[in-house]
């Protein structure tokens, strides 16, 4: 599982990760983490104007955005343990 700082660990990622990324995160460039995603084939889930720790100053949208991190997740695991 991999969340931010995706763009650093780039170079690094297993195509058989799963990926977290916030549009507004100020040390990331969305574009780069798109791009390199889709190359690598990594699953990335965008969160629309969410800051490096996935926060976007609203905090019941915030715990929104942790909650679907979390089933994200599971459902990733879930697959690779059955």
């Amino acid at each position: 599982m991999y969340f931010t700082p995706i763009e650093a660990a780039l170079p690094d990622l297993d195509p058989a990760g799963i990926a977290f990324h916030g549009t507004a995160d100020p040390w990331a460039r969305t574009e780069l983490i798109t791009e390199g995603c889709r190359r690598l084939g990594v699953p990335l889930h965008l969160t629309e104007n969410a800051d490096h720790s996935m926060e976007t100053g609203d905090v019941l949208r915030n715990i929104t955005i942790l909650h679907t991190i979390l089933e994200q997740t599971d459902r990733w695991m879930r697959q690779r343990c059955i």
